[in-house]
């Protein structure tokens, strides 16, 4: 039998271990893949440690052989995968690789980052890069799965982004504000009195009157829109990228956003004035193979959500600086807000609602919007048990 290899402290060395001539130590081992792999270490003890944590790993079936592989990496790899993704998604993705490389973190090893790495970044894409809740939420939408993916690949454990990001992150929603018909009022009559706010009044109307996403809105083409049966086609969105700041078709957000519009008469009124006023581009602008947009800007291009944001937010700095009655903050959605509040405590039944905004199912609108009519509710309430009277139906 032969005499047991020791160190130069005299301790006796297990099987593949080894004294380098420097005094480190190394251990070597195959990985499940059939590679030949060496581990360092500056003494025996932290050695050992690390051969506990690749016994595990090879246990386990861990692939050690992918150890170098970066955050980055993994998620260009899996992004890389989702070849029928939608082009939001895409989009999306695109956004959270170009803030990723921004960050060191993006550079760790897949293997050695920790839910408390994982933490740290959202904190700091939060408090020191100004990224908000939703935000760093879309960007964790690609990293978790992305790490998903390294665990059924036998890279890692664990997923270091299975936590509940509302523990370290505010959520910063504003909540959804529905305007009363006084405010509606003033805030139509106050975009009439000028000329310059006065280009947004049929797109103001069209929202307030329809339901529509903004993206929706700017996604009508001039066939979509049918007066004579009083009604419009949404069959797509017009996004626009923020990467490249290039135009693009998607279909609409939820399965049932395609979908038939009944138009009021004020939503006729507004769409005539829309077809009047419409600029003539010599060339129409195709996009994704539709054209003849409705709303176009000054040089002929169809309109993106951000002019209108930018016009809404201004009209509001406008009117809120001379008035006492202030106005609250408005954006397109809070048109979309407005009519589905007011068909709800109208009495329109939610399943039509659901039909008319295009909601992916009921359970979205019950969720959103049951609770703006208390008394509405509690009328039904004793309709259902037959002990609703007189004075409380009206």
């Amino acid at each position: 039998m032969g005499e047991k290899r020791k160190d130069n402290k005299g301790r006796i060395l297990r099987t593949e271990e080894s004294q380098r001539a420097n005094g480190t130590y190394m251990y070597r081992y195959t990985s499940p893949s059939g590679e030949k792999r060496w581990c360092y270490a500056p003494t025996l003890q932290t050695l050992r440690e690390k051969e506990e944590d690749i016994q595990n790993d090879l246990h386990d079936e861990i692939d050690t052989s992918s150890s170098e592989m970066r955050v980055i990496n993994l998620v260009e790899r899996y992004v890389s995968l989702k070849r029928n993704a939608r082009r939001t998604t895409q989009v999306g993705y695109a956004f959270a690789i170009k803030v990723l490389k921004k960050q060191k973190f993006s550079e760790k090893r897949v293997q050695d980052v920790r839910p408390l790495d994982a933490r740290l970044l959202f904190v700091g894409l939060n408090e020191k890069v100004g990224y908000s809740y939703a935000t760093i939420m879309a960007i964790r939408g690609v990293l978790k799965p992305a790490f998903e993916m390294a665990i059924e690949d036998d890279i890692i454990r664990r997923n270091p982004f299975a936590f509940n990001v509302s523990e370290i992150v505010k959520k910063d929603a504003v909540s959804k504000v529905a305007l009363a018909q006084e405010q509606r009022e003033a805030y139509l009559a106050f975009i009439l009195e000028d000329t310059c706010r006065a280009k947004y009044y049929d797109e103001v109307v069209i929202l307030l009157e329809t339901r529509l996403r903004v993206s929706e809105l700017y996604g009508l083409t001039i066939p979509d829109v049918d007066l004579v049966n009083r009604r419009i086609y949404v069959k797509r969105q017009l996004r626009m990228n923020d990467a490249d700041g290039k135009y693009y078709v998607d279909e609409p957000k939820t399965k049932n956003g395609i979908r038939v519009v009944p138009l009021s008469s004020a939503a006729c009124v507004a769409f005539k004035s829309a077809l009047e006023n419409r600029p003539h581009p010599d060339v129409e602008v195709a996009i994704d193979g539709c054209e003849k947009f409705l709303f176009l800007n000054r040089t002929g291009k169809p309109r993106a959500s951000d002019n209108l944001q930018h016009g809404l937010k201004d009209i509001i700095k406008k009117y809120n600086k001379p008035h006492e009655v202030q106005l609250p903050n408005i954006t397109p959605h809070t048109f979309r807000h407005t009519f589905i509040t007011d068909m709800y405590n109208g009495g329109l039944d939610i399943k039509t609602i659901q039909s008319i905004v295009g909601h992916s199912n009921v359970q979205t609108t019950l969720d959103i919007y049951t609770h703006t009519n208390p008394e509405r509710t509690c009328n039904e309430y004793f309709k259902a048990i037959g002990e609703l009277t007189e004075s409380a139906a009206e």
